[in-house]
């Protein structure tokens, strides 16, 4: 009976830690384009929008030299590890911006990380500028088995271009927090200004 009830406890324990998640993504990370890395910005009807105007604006076409167009350029928390991984920005829509669609994934140390967004909550075509900005999940990943290293986890994004013609440099950040996000955000803006500011002068 005591042998039976060790094995039932013993059982009992495992599926509990088996319930056990894992913990949310804590911290913020940014990008910016490779130097093989650019954006091309398209109208509805596939034409390429040189700027400074992009009104009309309704798909991001970034460049793909397999397997990556961006670099991490700085990370805190769960990402600080990872500043110097090659990056891959994925193509999508503006308009309408299909929820789920994948904005960026690398693979640092044996982990899987992702973006998704959900939404565009502000935009910007004016200034020579394409700013964009909503909320999204990050994720966390085991490269090998697929489980999560993190809980997924709701956060804010924020993505810009910089320069002017048709091939564009961009940079973007994600953090887990929107209400400090919208505080950077701004910033994003504002450098992406100081940016074309500086090549124009």
């Amino acid at each position: 009976m005591n042998t039976l009830y060790k094995t039932i406890s013993a059982l009992g324990l495992i599926a509990a830690a088996s319930t056990v998640s894992a913990v949310p993504i804590v911290g913020d990370i940014s990008f910016s384009s490779s130097d093989s890395g650019s954006v091309t910005v398209l109208d509805g009807d596939g034409n390429i929008l040189n700027g400074p105007d992009f009104t009309g604006a309704a798909f991001i076409d970034f460049s793909e030299p397999p397997p990556v167009n961006a670099e991490v350029n700085l990370a805190s928390g769960d990402y600080a590890s990872t500043v110097g991984s090659k990056a891959l920005f994925w193509d999508f829509s503006i308009d309408p911006l299909a929820a789920g669609s994948l904005l960026w994934s690398f693979n640092a140390n044996g982990i899987q990380y992702s973006f998704e967004m959900n939404d565009i909550s502000f935009s910007s075509f004016t200034g020579g500028i394409v700013s964009l900005s909503g909320n999204g999940v990050a994720y966390a990943t085991d490269v090998i088995t697929g489980a999560n290293i993190f809980d997924p986890t709701s956060g804010f994004w924020a993505f810009s271009t910089q320069g002017l013609g048709s091939e564009l440099s961009f940079s973007a950040f994600s953090v887990p927090e929107p209400g400090i996000a919208m505080l950077l955000a701004g910033g994003l803006i504002g450098l992406g200004i100081a940016t074309r500011a500086r090549k124009s002068a």
